[in-house]
């Protein structure tokens, strides 16, 4: 089993220290990015003991499946089945569930029903980033585990140490745009990120000097609206971490068109209205969107 990274070791080390644990399943929060699964998967093997989840048998892992938008009712349907058979050892066994956000529906009813009747020696280790999105009949049958961000400088110095190419100040950026998380700063310095980053800068720094979408920014988001609301959505928070009252509320605009592109909405007309909404605050004025649900669209 890998070491956890240095900001989780306490959490680790209160949490299973205590002995007797009454609670029978858990949610541990924070922003993605913070080493949630190597905590959960740690806490696991210390329960039932063994060095890897991969042949453990008493240890379930529970995921969104590859290219699919939610955690679907047949998986967790699959969880209720596995969780009432015979444990191979003599300890328990454990469910781990990542990103309890994604569930589906049916999926989270599903879930709320084996949680209200818990199998005998079964125990739940669950994640999410955002607890607004469970049912509240969900929250309030687990014992709620904040995780730690840590420290500005001690975060800029481990970032360092582990991506050695990279420049304070890219370090600096990388966890700004990571709401602190260091191991989502670092996939993103050691992959693709900072050089996306960099390309984006190009156009967007042309449209703040025209004060007005410029026409290569427009090319680039239509090329793919999925990365062009990433980095606006961004620009726009790092904007807001200057002062920027109309950047905020950018943010919240970029939130509404992401979901209302998971909510199969005409990709044209909201790449349209948010390239307006852009246009808005570049010359200062407050954007504004009118999603419409009825109509599916936006005016």
């Amino acid at each position: 089993m890998k070491m956890l990274p240095f900001w989780l070791t306490p959490l680790y080390e209160r949490f299973t220290s205590q002995q007797s644990q009454r609670a029978h399943a858990f949610l541990f929060l924070g922003n993605a990015g913070l080493g949630q699964m190597a905590l959960l998967d740690a806490v696991a093997l210390h329960w039932l003991g063994g060095q890897s989840l991969a042949d453990h048998p008493d240890i379930l892992r529970v995921s969104r499946q590859e290219g699919k938008r939610d955690i679907a009712v047949d998986q967790i349907r699959e969880v209720t089945q596995w969780a009432q058979q015979t444990a191979h050892g003599h300890i328990g066994r454990v469910v781990i569930l990542e990103q309890a956000e994604y569930l589906n529906t049916a999926a989270a009813n599903s879930l709320l029903k084996t949680l209200e009747e818990p199998p005998q020696g079964v125990r739940f280790l669950m994640t999410a980033s955002r607890a607004g999105k469970l049912l509240p009949t969900i929250l309030s049958r687990c014992q709620r585990v904040l995780l730690p961000t840590p420290e500005s400088s001690a975060a800029q110095h481990w970032l360092q140490t582990q991506v050695k190419t990279a420049t304070a100040t890219e370090v600096a950026l990388a966890l700004t745009l990571h709401h602190g998380a260091p191991l989502a700063a670092q996939s993103w310095l050691v992959e693709t990120g900072l050089s996306d980053w960099r390309d984006w800068q190009k156009h967007w720094q042309a449209s703040v000097q025209h004060r007005r979408v410029a026409t290569t920014l427009i090319d680039w988001a239509r090329k793919d609206m999925t990365r062009f609301c990433q980095h606006l959505g961004q620009q726009a928070y790092l904007d807001g971490q200057a002062g920027s009252f109309a950047a905020w509320q950018m943010v919240r605009l970029v939130w509404q068109v992401q979901r209302a592109l998971r909510q199969n909405m005409s990709k044209d007309i909201l790449l349209d209205n948010l390239l307006l909404a852009t246009d808005s605050l570049l010359t200062g004025a407050m954007p504004q969107l009118n999603l419409s649900g009825r109509r599916g669209v936006l005016a």
